[in-house]
This record gives C-alpha cells, structure tokens and sequence, in this order.
C-alpha cells in the first residue's frame, strides 16, 4: 500500500511543496503548515527518516569519518591537497564519490610513484560556470604520449562514478622537463 505524504507551506513569494512515495506507514503522522523554518526543516527530517530510517546525523558522521579516512590516506601516499578546506567542503557535500576518487587516487600513485611523479588533488571551478565545480586531480610526470593517456583512461574507466552520481573528478596529467 503506498502513502503519500505532503509537507506544504508558504514562503514569503511562492508555495513549496515537498512530496515522498512510500510503500511503508508514517506512524499516522498527518503533515501540517510548519510555523517557522525550523519546524519545516524537523518536519521533512522527521518524514525522512521514518521512509529512510538510516538517515540522520549518524550518516553524517559516518560521511565525515570516510572523508577523514581518504584524506589521512592521501597524506600517507604522499598526495598534496591543494586547499583541503574546500576539499573537504566538496566530499562532504557529494559522498557519493569519495570511494570512486579514493580508489583512482590509489591507483594514480599506484601506478606513477614518487619521488619522479607528484600527485596533487584540487577543487576547480568551472570558467563558464563559476557555480559549478569538480575535484582535479593533477598528475606531475615527465611521461607523455600514448602509454599516458592509456593508463589514464584505464584508471578513469575503472573508478569514474556511474552517471547521475552527483560529483566529478578528472585525472589531469601536466608534464616536466628533467
């Protein structure tokens, strides 16, 4: 049996409505007009996590512990993070990726180690759209050539998110001269 639950309310220009499918029961709760953007926020949290009971501050801090752990791990590999505070900011808002780039971080040190290669992890900003931004990670290596680009595409093709995963990366090489 599906439920459909509906949290209205009015903003101060337009009328909000936030809508959830559920083939489980809300516990008879009966949405109302919150008062205040507080009681609308614990409203849609509460709807939430009674269809999705492991959400909540748990996954948060689960999030944060995974973010912790990739970031330790690259320090460990010898990886620069350029920025790490907007890094930071940027996993913890698209955790869909963190093992995705993990993995691709590990396989780029993996497969181009130091001291003759540097690895460096950004967040860049789109030029054309200042709003849109992607983790960059920059490649430091005096190869060049089709051999690169194969092992490029074979990291990228092995740990690049599925589509509709929300965040990106690129694999970047830029070359030295020795």
């Amino acid at each position: 049996m599906n439920i459909s639950a509906t949290v209205d309310y009015y903003s101060s220009s337009s009328i909000e409505r936030f809508r959830y499918l559920s083939g489980s029961p809300l516990d008879g709760a009966v949405p109302r007009k919150p008062t205040t953007k507080a009681e609308l926020i614990s409203n849609v949290v509460g709807l939430i996590s009674q269809v999705l009971p492991n959400w909540g501050p748990e996954v948060a801090a689960s999030t944060e512990a995974r973010v912790n752990k990739m970031i330790e791990e690259m320090v460990r590999l010898g990886v620069k993070i350029a920025n790490a505070e907007d890094f930071r900011e940027y996993l913890l808002s698209h955790p869909g990726i963190i093992e995705y780039l993990a993995g691709a971080v590990r396989e780029t040190c993996r497969r181009f180690p130091r001291p003759e290669n540097r690895v460096t992890v950004a967040v860049e900003r789109d030029y054309e759209d200042p709003d849109f931004k992607y983790i960059v990670i920059n490649l430091l290596t005096d190869m060049y050539g089709e051999p690169l680009v194969e092992i490029i595409d074979a990291i990228e093709s092995k740990y690049l998110p599925p589509p509709g995963e929300e965040g990106q990366f690129f694999i970047l090489p830029q070359f030295e001269r020795r």
